[in-house]
């Protein structure tokens, strides 16, 4: 079965590596990221994962949802720490906000 995938944070290193994966199983992908991915064959989308418009839009008829996108440097956020708890737990709030429609 051919499923329509939203993978958020689809340009990152483990992102792009499951993108790849899923797009040799034939199946469709669409990628919800800041950075213009390097894979081919798929939909990017350059949006924000703290706007729930822009969630909405990205999970719109997907079956399957891999949420990835996180800040993730270590050093960073040791001395951001509010900002990067606002900002990931915000963006998977709204990214499941958003996944609950589809």
């Amino acid at each position: 079965m051919l499923l329509r995938v939203l993978v958020t944070g689809g340009s990152g290193f483990i992102g792009s590596h499951l993108v790849e994966a899923l797009l040799e199983r034939g199946h469709q992908v669409r990628i919800l990221d800041r950075r213009v991915p390097r894979s081919k064959g798929v939909e990017w989308i350059d949006g924000d994962l703290r706007w729930i418009g822009d969630c909405d839009r990205a999970t719109r008829n997907m079956d399957v949802v891999f949420h990835l996108a996180a800040r993730i440097s270590v050093d960073e956020s040791m001395e951001y720490v509010l900002q990067y708890f606002n900002d990931n737990l915000l963006s998977t709030v709204q990214i499941l906000h958003a996944s609950l429609r589809i």
